[in-house]
């Protein structure tokens, strides 16, 4: 029969942590959570809108390339709600179209960026109906006095004006 033996007034400490212990680190950790979660959603929202602005003006500088490559007209223009035409509005917050303009025909589509999300606004001040013409030379036709294009999501805005001769200036 095997022995036991006695513990002669020692303790050994307890591995673990108690459920008391347990439950103030977690009440301290949900306490910090909600302290931070009002600031990384503006974080996350001040990023959207900067991300929408930079695909904007690449595809802007894309179809001045494209105007350049095919030496010919191209539209940099708002899509409409089934992404498939020009808008012939100056918001672009369905999306915009880059289109080859071909005498007698249809104009090719060369890029289609939707936007997926709904709250952001986009919007030209400048260009014909919505409509950014670039001439073979890579030159906008249709803005003689320069234009810009807003960003906008909830307070958070960016803005970048665009010259006649068609270079971006701003964020």
């Amino acid at each position: 029969m095997a022995m036991l033996k006695k513990n002669k007034g020692k303790c050994q400490a307890s591995r673990g942590f108690t459920m008391l212990e347990l439950l103030i680190t977690i009440a301290i950790l949900g306490i910090l959570v909600g302290l931070a979660a009002p600031n990384y959603r503006s974080m996350i929202d001040r990023q959207k809108v900067r991300s929408v602005l930079n695909e904007w003006k690449s595809s802007f500088y894309f179809a001045q390339s494209e105007a350049l490559r095919l030496k010919d007209g191209v539209i940099f223009c708002a899509s409409d709600a089934d992404g498939k035409r020009c808008s012939g509005s100056s918001d672009f917050s369905n999306g915009w179209l880059v289109l080859h303009e071909v005498a007698g025909q249809d104009p090719e589509i060369l890029q289609d960026s939707p936007l997926t999300d709904n709250r952001v606004r986009i919007i030209l001040d400048g260009g014909t109906l919505g409509q950014l013409r670039f001439l073979g030379n890579g030159r906008p036709s249709n803005l003689n006095a320069g234009g810009s294009i807003t960003v906008k999501l909830k307070n958070h805005e960016l803005k970048v004006n665009i010259s006649s001769g068609g270079r971006l200036r701003g964020a």
